[in-house]
């Protein structure tokens, strides 16, 4: 789900801000500090764009981002689809991805090794792209219910063939799983 829509049907930023420090414990057995302010030197700086949907570090690569935001590059109509090349262009580059965010998260500690983690939200979840490990953790967001992750991991552990991306470790009481990260795949498919 789109984060324009996510922002009008709920509280994101407070459930984005309570997942994201349950992340942190999980994946790096650290306590996150998070917030709209800098209030620590050595901050992260994420940057949020509602309309390619995605949280991303200040200084990735664009062509890092590119490969997870290519779902928007297409629209049938050839006028609407050279706009969206266009915006998504300046978007994520360097130069300009400062004019195009909506929203800015400041992220400590340093030692998370948080320049390679981009965010995409969901309905019930978030996906925590590790581009430096080609791995994602979906992570029910703050307030959901488990059900939703845990019905997920039920199915694709049977081990049926499913056409989804291999799950290599989950935790139902905690409500995410890790997966590898297929390229060239829609992140959210």
């Amino acid at each position: 789900m789109k984060l324009e829509l996510l922002y009008r049907r709920e509280n994101f930023n407070a459930i984005f801000l309570k997942t994201f420090k349950h992340y942190a414990l999980i994946k790096f057995k650290s306590e996150a500090h998070i917030s709209n302010k800098r209030k620590y030197k050595d901050s992260n700086i994420f940057l949020l764009n509602k309309k390619i949907n995605i949280i991303y570090p200040s200084n990735v690569l664009p062509r890092d981002l590119r490969l997870l935001v290519k779902e928007f590059y297409y629209n049938k109509n050839p006028l609407k689809r050279l706009m969206q090349l266009i915006y998504i262009t300046l978007a994520i580059s360097k130069l300009f991805r400062w004019l195009f965010h909506d929203e800015r998260f400041y992220m400590a500690p340093e030692n998370c090794n948080l320049n390679q983690i981009c965010i995409i939200p969901g309905n019930h979840s978030l996906r925590f792209i590790d581009l430096k490990n080609n791995t994602c953790t979906v992570l029910i967001k703050s307030g959901f219910n488990k059900r939703f992750i845990n019905n997920e991991i039920a199915v694709r552990s049977l081990g049926i063939d499913i056409r989804a991306p291999e799950i290599i470790n989950f935790s139902i009481s905690e409500g995410w799983y890790e997966e590898k990260r297929i390229i060239a795949t829609p992140i959210n498919r």
